[in-house]
């Protein structure tokens, strides 16, 4: 679910500064986690910046590969530039 322009975005808009008002935001399975427990968030960025997934990030560490498989289908429908 992609929300642009949203009720979401006011309070940011208000409470912080227009400058870190997110062009979109995009609710998302959740955070692939490594075994141990730690966030993968580096990975998804160079994910969704176009880097081939086999670089991005390595599946062996991931305790939650669904997830990943999401990120990868979400990166490939953004037209990766």
């Amino acid at each position: 679910m992609t929300t642009s322009g949203s009720t979401r975005q006011l309070p940011i808009r208000e409470q912080v500064s227009p400058r870190h008002v997110p062009d979109e935001i995009v609710e998302a399975p959740g955070v692939p986690m490594t075994i141990s427990g730690k966030k993968r968030e580096v990975p998804i960025k160079r994910l969704l910046q176009g880097v081939p997934e086999e670089k991005a990030i390595n599946r062996a560490t991931v305790a939650n590969p669904d997830v990943v498989d999401w990120y990868v289908a979400f990166a490939g429908g953004r037209g990766r530039s």
